[in-house]
């Protein structure tokens, strides 16, 4: 893990850096399709795991070309990540079953690890940039760790149908919303 962890930090940190050379109109033209991106990526994320599951045969521990091959994913999710972030979860479920990691808690933890090399990074690169508006950047932090907990308590209790369809229409209807606006 620590050369995936180290590919993380260093993705995160150019996605970022990516972000903060890329002039706001660039990236408001761009957002309608990365959440479009991102939209397509939660909505078929099983059929891709699944199909990407079958690229890389299980014969014992990785090869150096595999593990090579998927450090080059790695990069690609983490630029990706620093600098949007939307799906980038999914990419790398769909990353990790490619070397047929079947235990889905042991995936889930593998992701938490790497999104937070990407993410810590990312929230560095701007602090380093003072890119940081702090009072809202704060209200920020405690609005995602309350939603976080939250969030994960009430979508346990609620059926997983009902709270896909939610995140792909509201995906929908951000893409569309962007398109038109932008």
């Amino acid at each position: 893990m620590a050369p995936m962890i180290t590919i993380s930090v260093i993705g995160g940190t150019l996605g970022a850096i990516l972000l903060l050379h890329t002039p706001q109109a660039t990236f408001m033209r761009l957002v309608p399709y990365l959440f479009g991106f991102a939209t397509l990526l939660f909505a078929f994320g099983k059929r891709l795991t699944r199909a990407l599951g079958h690229v890389v045969k299980r014969a014992g521990p990785p090869s150096w070309p595999v593990i090579i091959g998927l450090a080059w994913v790695q990069l690609f999710i983490a630029l990706y990540g620093g600098f949007f972030g939307g799906g980038m979860g999914i990419l790398m479920l769909a990353m990790l079953e490619m070397i047929h990691i079947e235990d889905i808690h042991a995936m889930n933890g593998l992701k938490a690890l790497l999104g937070t090399a990407i993410n810590g990074a990312a929230v560095v690169t701007f602090i380093v940039a003072r890119q940081v508006v702090w009072p809202q950047g704060i209200l920020m932090v405690v609005g995602a760790i309350a939603g976080g907990y939250g969030g994960a308590h009430y979508a346990q209790k609620l059926d997983p149908r009902w709270t896909r369809a939610t995140v792909i229409c509201v995906g929908t209807g951000m893409t569309v919303y962007f398109l038109w606006r932008y």
